[in-house]
């Protein structure tokens, strides 16, 4: 599977992120932050979260310090000392239920061949 096939199907699920923080009255970026790290089964780093929601690190770090406010994400020391974003699985399981296609979450999730252990 390529790169736009993997973005096709990831699609519907940062959507459903970011409508969730815009009910919340956050910002998309937090929505999309929030969506990618959900999507992702191995830690990012801002470089990475960067590279891949296209926003700055500043943005980044902002919105990545009031998810972690909330207790929505954690940071984990990396290799060489960087700092990386991960989502708890709480908050993966939250997520899924904020999206209106439960069973598209899954399905998707069977898709991606991603396991959830609860």
């Amino acid at each position: 599977m390529n790169r736009e096939e993997m973005m096709e199907l990831k699609r519907p699920v940062i959507e459903a992120c970011i409508k969730s923080a815009q009910k919340n009255g956050w910002s998309d970026a937090m929505g999309l932050l929030r969506g990618t790290l959900f999507l992702e089964e191995e830690p990012l780093s801002l470089d990475m979260l960067a590279e891949r929601t296209g926003y700055g690190k500043t943005a980044i770090r902002t919105n990545m310090s009031y998810l972690e406010s909330m207790g929505m994400a954690r940071r984990a020391a990396g290799p060489r000392g960087k700092i990386l974003n991960l989502i708890s699985l709480y908050q993966k399981l939250i997520v899924m239920l904020e999206w209106d296609g439960l069973k598209g979450a899954i399905g998707w999730i069977w898709k991606c061949r991603l396991k959830i252990l609860i």
